[in-house]
């Protein structure tokens, strides 16, 4: 009949496509803990002295952002994975913030990071109230 597996015509099962990764080495899989470093040491370096200044956040944001992903895709693990990354920078005006991200993932050898940075900086600035 055709449409069998075998039947002159039919296409073998699974016989086109690129085929299935196999699970990655010891070597290859995501480091939670190698990539938390390396955020948290481009987080400091960067940040470390620095008070906010809502006009230059946007551009430290992407500054930082891209230095962690270029730091991320060299480690070893990295040709094996699709790296995001995301930086928020706020003023802390001693109230408190909180953010959710919800992913899908493969829990066998796909990961997270987080690192946080507080700095306890006060930018100054003057007001001249009056005539």
């Amino acid at each position: 009949m055709p449409g069998e597996a075998g039947a002159p015509g039919a296409r073998p099962p699974f016989a086109e496509g690129p085929a299935p990764l196999a699970a990655p080495a010891h070597g290859e899989r995501f480091s939670a803990p190698r990539a938390k470093a390396l955020v948290g040491e481009v987080l400091r370096a960067r940040l470390g002295g620095a008070a906010y200044d809502a006009d230059s956040a946007s551009s430290w944001a992407r500054e930082i952002s891209e230095e962690i992903r270029e730091r991320l895709k060299a480690e070893p693990w990295a040709p094996r994975y699709k790296v995001v990354v995301q930086v928020v920078l706020g003023e802390q005006r001693g109230g408190a913030c909180k953010a959710v991200a919800r992913c899908f993932w493969d829990e066998q050898s796909d990961g997270v990071a987080q690192d946080s940075f507080a700095n306890v900086r006060c930018r100054r600035h003057a007001w001249k109230v009056g005539d």
